[in-house]
């Protein structure tokens, strides 16, 4: 007996539905006009899937509760994301690639929230990138 197979067109890997749950997220805060709702939408879900209360949380990853509610608040950009939730939202399974392109498109839109009339203050970037003389 032959075993054929039929060659396939490579494919991406499927969502996880933890990254489309952080979408949905990040859509309904951009919706309530938060400035960097991905980077917010990512923060929370990292610690929703610890299950830990924010102060807990900001001690786990070496942070001040500020920084903490201040992510998990649309006040930081993505791009500018403390890189302990970057690793934490990677150890829960988001596709920081996929949300990062998100951002990145909302940010560069045109009078969309978060992105201004040219889309200056919108969130893209590499997560835990600081810009020049940023803290």
């Amino acid at each position: 007996m032959e075993l054929v197979v039929s060659p396939r067109p490579a494919a991406p890997p499927p969502m996880s539905d933890l990254t489309r749950l952080c979408e949905r997220v990040a859509a309904d805060l951009r919706a309530a006009g938060v400035a960097h709702p991905v980077a917010a939408a990512v923060a929370l879900a990292a610690r929703g899937v610890a299950g830990v209360e924010r102060e807990r949380w900001a001690a786990r990853l070496g942070l001040e509760l500020v920084e903490v509610v201040a992510a998990e608040t649309g006040e930081v950009p993505f791009g500018e994301l403390d890189p302990a939730i970057g690793a934490a939202a990677h150890e829960a399974g988001l596709d920081l690639v996929v949300l990062a392109d998100l951002a990145r498109r909302w940010s560069t839109e045109g009078g969309a929230p978060g992105g201004g009339p040219s889309g200056a203050g919108g969130e893209g970037g590499v997560m835990g990138e600081r810009p020049p003389g940023g803290t």
